[in-house]
C-alpha cells in the first residue's frame, strides 16, 4: 500500500528536523567542545612551564610585564625543537591574547593553540618566525586577529628572553599565498589564519618587526617536554566520515521503524540514544579533521 501524503510528510518533516539538529550540535562540537579540548593543552604547557621556568616564562604567564625595552638582539639560531612540543608564549595586547606557543601546524598541534611554521626562523631569531592559529575552531586563538592595526605591539616570550614587535603589515591572501613566509634579512614575525570568519576562502596575513629585546639569559632558548602532537581529530580522510554517517543514517532510520512499532517507546529512545551518542561524536570528529587547518 503506498504511503499516504501525511506519512510522507510526517516522514520528510521529520528527517529535516534530524538534520537541522545535527547540524547545529556540529556547530556547537566546532565551536565550545574543541575549544574546551585547545584550553586543556595550553593548561597542560602552562602548568610545565610554570613548574620548570618559574623565573622566566612562568613569571610572564602569571602577570603582565612592562614592553620588551632593550636593544634589538635577535636569538641565536638552534636545532628545529621536535613537533608538538612548546616554544614559548605569543602576546597581543590589543586582542587580550596570551597563549603557548608549539611547534608545528599540523591538525594535532593546531588543536593545542598557536603553532610555528617548521622551517621559519625560530622564535625571536634573526628571519621571519612565522605562526598560525585557528580562526574559529579550537579555541580560535586567531578570531579577532583583524583588529590589529600597524604599529601594534606583538610580544614572543621564550625561556631566554622577550622579544617585540610591531606590526607593519596586514594583507589578505589566498591559501596558495605561500610567499608570506619566505626568509627575511631581518628579525620578523608572521601570524597567518583563515579568513572571513566561518570561512577558508582566504589567508589574513599579520608582519612585524622586531623593535626591542630584553634579554633573561645569554643560554639558547629551551623547549617544552610535553608533547602535544597527538591529533584529537580524525586524520583517516572522508571515510570515517562516509562510515560513521552510513552508521548514524541506519541507526535513526531503524530506530525510527522500531519506534512506531513499539509499544515501549522509553525504552527505545533510550536505546536510540545510546547507539546514536557515539556515533554522532565520531562523525563530528571526522567532519572537523576536515575543515582547513586553521579554519
Amino acid at each position: 500500500m503506498p504511503a499516504s501524503p501525511g506519512s510522507t510528510a510526517r516522514t520528510v518533516g521529520a528527517t529535516l528536523v534530524t538534520v537541522a539538529l545535527l547540524c547545529a550540535g556540529l556547530f556547537a562540537y566546532s565551536i565550545w567542545l574543541t575549544g574546551a579540548s585547545e584550553r586543556a593543552s595550553q593548561r597542560a604547557m602552562v602548568n610545565e612551564i610554570e613548574r620548570t621556568l618559574p623565573n622566566s616564562l612562568g613569571a610572564a604567564m602569571q602577570s603582565s610585564p612592562t614592553l620588551p625595552a632593550g636593544p634589538v638582539t635577535p636569538a641565536s639560531s638552534r636545532p628545529a625543537a621536535p613537533i608538538g612540543v612548546w616554544l614559548g608564549i605569543l602576546e597581543i595586547p590589543r586582542i587580550s591574547l596570551k597563549l603557548v606557543v608549539v611547534e608545528g601546524t599540523g591538525r594535532g598541534q593546531l588543536a593545542t593553540g598557536p603553532g610555528h611554521y617548521v622551517g621559519t626562523a625560530a622564535l625571536g631569531a634573526n628571519g621571519n618566525a612565522a605562526v598560525a592559529g585557528h580562526r574559529t575552531t579550537y579555541g580560535a586563538p586567531f578570531a579577532h586577529l583583524d583588529r590589529l592595526r600597524l604599529g601594534d605591539p606583538i610580544i614572543v616570550r621564550t625561556s631566554s628572553a622577550s622579544y617585540l614587535y610591531r606590526v607593519d603589515r596586514v594583507v589578505t591572501v589566498s591559501p596558495t599565498s605561500t610567499w608570506v613566509l619566505r626568509p627575511t634579512r631581518t628579525p620578523t614575525l608572521t601570524l597567518t589564519t583563515c579568513t572571513p570568519v566561518l570561512s577558508a576562502t582566504s589567508r589574513l596575513v599579520i608582519m612585524a618587526h622586531m623593535t626591542a629585546t630584553t634579554l633573561y639569559s645569554t643560554a639558547p632558548a629551551v623547549h617544552g617536554t610535553v608533547n602535544q602532537s597527538q591529533s584529537v581529530l580524525s586524520t583517516g580522510g572522508w571515510w570515517p566520515v562516509a562510515l560513521y554517517g552510513t552508521l548514524l543514517a541506519l541507526t535513526l532510520g531503524l530506530g525510527a521503524r522500531w519506534f512506531r512499532r513499539s509499544r515501549q517507546r522509553k525504552v527505545v529512545v533510550i536505546v536510540i540514544a545510546l547507539v546514536a551518542a557515539p556515533l554522532t561524536l565520531q562523525l563530528y570528529g571526522a567532519l572537523v579533521g576536515q575543515l582547513p587547518a586553521t579554519w
